[in-house]
């Protein structure tokens, strides 16, 4: 099956208080459609900002 999410070196940073924050760094995937995906990683590892992009 052709992928349904492709992502490439995604990398995301905000600024905090002292500088710059790395949440994402150089993250590369794809999803095939009809694929079921699940999102794991301690608190704090980016989840949550990978999923409001």
């Amino acid at each position: 099956m052709p992928a349904a999410i492709v992502v490439e070196n995604l990398t995301r940073r905000v600024r905090d208080a002292d500088g710059w924050l790395t949440i994402l760094d150089d993250l590369s995937f794809e999803v095939e459609a009809g694929a079921t995906v699940a999102i794991v990683g301690a608190s704090g590892s980016g989840k949550s900002t990978l999923l409001g992009l």
